[in-house]
C-alpha cells in the first residue's frame, strides 16, 4: 500500500462544504486504487446505523465528493496529510535554490508520461525520503493543475484539487485538499436509481428510514417488472451498445406514470 486517505462523512449542501456537518470520518486509510477506495466505501453502506440512503442513485465528482441524490449525508474521500510541508533537503541538490526546481522536474516528467498520482505514489515508496508521500501527491496534482491547461489530465490523474475551507479543519489557512477522482462509480444515469429518487422527492413526509427505503426499493422493482423494463436500463447512454437504454422523454413519461401509481398506493404501502 502506497497511499494514505481520509474518508469524511459529512451531512449538509457539498456545494458548501465548508458549512456541513462532521458526522465522521476514516483517517490514514492505507490504499493502492481506486478498488481500496470503494471497499471503504462499501463498508459505510454495511455499517447498520449508516446515515446514508441505499435508495436512489449517487453523483461522483473528480474532487473527491460523493453525493447520493437522496438525502442530505455525502462522503469526501481525500488524500492525507497534503498540509505537511515539503523538505527540500529531499532533493539532494548543493543549491538549495534549486531543491524546488528539482522537484518540479520529477513532476514534470511524470505528467509528460501521464503518471497517476498511484504511479506518483508507488515511485515515491521506492525511496529513503522524508516528506510524506501524501504531501507530495498533492503538489504534484497542483503542479499538474497548474501547468496543464486541458481538463483531460483528470482522466489519467486520478484525482483533482480542491480550494475550500472544510468543517474538519481547525486552522484558517489550510485550504487545499487533494480529492480522489471518483468518477467511474457515478450512478446517476441508472433508471432504477432515478426512480426510487423520484418516487422519495415526491413523498411530503420525506421518508428515509431503513423500513421505509426497502418499501420504495421494492415499489420500484415490481413497477419495472410489471412494464418488463430490465432493471439495469440507463437513461440517455449517449450511443453506448449492448446496454438497456431508454431516452430522456421516455424516462419523462415513466416518471410520471410511477408517480401516479404512487400517489394511490402510498397510503397502503406506509399505513
Amino acid at each position: 500500500m502506497s497511499l494514505l486517505i481520509d474518508a469524511y462523512f459529512l451531512r449538509g449542501d457539498y456545494r458548501h462544504i465548508e458549512q456541513t456537518k462532521v458526522l465522521g470520518s476514516l483517517v490514514k486509510r492505507p490504499v493502492s486504487g481506486v478498488d481500496d477506495v470503494l471497499e471503504i466505501l462499501g463498508q459505510v453502506y454495511r455499517d447498520a446505523n449508516s446515515p446514508f440512503p441505499f435508495i436512489g442513485n449517487i453523483k461522483a465528482l473528480s474532487n473527491g465528493l460523493v453525493v447520493p441524490n437522496v438525502g442530505d449525508c455525502f462522503f469526501w474521500f481525500i488524500v492525507s496529510n497534503d498540509s505537511d510541508t515539503i523538505i527540500l533537503e529531499d532533493f539532494g541538490s548543493s543549491d538549495k535554490a534549486n531543491r524546488i526546481s528539482i522537484l518540479d522536474q520529477i513532476c514534470n516528467s511524470a505528467a509528460t508520461q501521464k503518471n497517476s498520482i498511484w504511479t506518483f505514489a508507488e515511485s515515491w515508496r521506492r525511496t529513503h525520503h522524508k516528506t510524506s508521500t501524501e504531501r507530495l501527491v498533492s503538489y504534484y496534482v497542483h503542479y499538474v493543475k497548474t501547468h496543464f491547461y486541458n481538463d483531460e489530465y483528470r482522466d489519467w490523474l486520478g484525482a483533482d484539487g480542491t480550494f475550500v475551507q472544510a468543517p474538519f479543519d481547525i486552522s484558517t489557512n489550510k485550504y487545499h485538499y487533494t480529492g480522489i477522482d471518483l468518477r467511474s462509480i457515478d450512478s446517476t444515469s441508472q433508471l432504477r436509481g432515478q426512480l426510487e429518487s423520484d418516487v422519495f422527492n415526491s413523498d411530503s413526509a420525506v421518508r428515509i428510514s431503513p423500513g421505509e427505503q426497502r418499501e420504495i426499493r421494492i415499489f420500484v422493482s415490481e413497477y419495472m417488472l410489471s412494464k418488463r423494463i430490465p432493471l439495469d436500463t440507463v437513461i440517455d447512454n449517449h450511443g453506448l451498445k449492448d446496454v438497456h437504454c431508454v431516452s430522456v422523454s421516455k424516462y419523462e413519461a415513466i416518471r410520471n406514470d410511477i408517480l401516479s401509481i404512487y400517489s394511490k398506493k402510498s397510503k397502503d404501502l406506509f399505513s
